[in-house]
């Protein structure tokens, strides 16, 4: 969860050559190190039962891209985990995956899975008047930059909770902030293959089809 809030803290576009190769190196140090961690229980506490009835002991693992040639760009040693898991197994038969996390992306107050976000601002109106639900690291930069109002909240809101087209708001900050509809099709797919090709729904705009 909230890869898409954390891009908006480093200030790096979601749908930029920036934003997949940090996507790609994130998604690599958690295969890692949890696949290093992983190496370290069994050590201790002993390979999963059927470790030796797999690839593993060949020194074949589940990464994607790791065989194919030529080989792909990687950040962290490989070789010398694989050297590891051939000598000591490994205490799970998989270490990463991804869960449904609309809900609990909710209780974390953080963006939805690696997902970009849907909208940055929420309304909700009863009969007092309208509320607004903002992302918190696009309200701090609207404080920060002395551009926050309920009124600026209320366009954003009206504009499908995105800053796109919004004079008010910089060209740097619309940049940023992106959301699932602002970014075209292809740069989710860009995404999906930086984030070692992980099954994930699209949120996409509604004229936009498989073919």
């Amino acid at each position: 969860m909230g890869v898409a809030d954390l891009l908006y803290k480093l200030r790096i576009p979601y749908n930029s050559k920036e934003g997949y190769e940090f996507m790609g190196k994130l998604s690599e140090a958690l295969s890692y190190y949890s696949m290093e961690e992983s190496v370290a229980l069994a050590q201790s506490r002993g390979a999963f039962p059927l470790c030796s009835k797999t690839e593993y002991p060949e020194g074949k693992i589940p990464i994607a891209g790791y065989y194919e040639k030529p080989k792909q760009r990687h950040y962290y040693d490989w070789d010398a985990l694989i050297a590891k898991i051939q000598k000591h197994g490994v205490r799970h038969v998989l270490t990463t995956t991804v869960a449904p996390t609309g809900t609990l992306s909710m209780l974390a107050d953080c963006s939805n899975g690696m997902e970009p976000t849907f909208a940055l601002v929420f309304e909700k109106r009863v009969t007092v008047g309208r509320f607004f639900y903002t992302n918190k690291i696009f309200e701090e930069v609207l404080r920060e930059n002395g551009l926050y109002s309920e009124e600026l909240l209320a366009k954003v809101a009206d504009n499908y909770g995105s800053v796109r087209g919004i004079d008010e708001i910089p060209e740097w900050i619309q940049n940023i902030f992106v959301t699932a509809m602002d970014i075209h099709w292809t740069d989710h797919l860009m995404a999906k293959g930086s984030m070692a090709r992980l099954d994930w729904k699209c949120n996409c705009k509604n004229h936009q089809y498989a073919k």
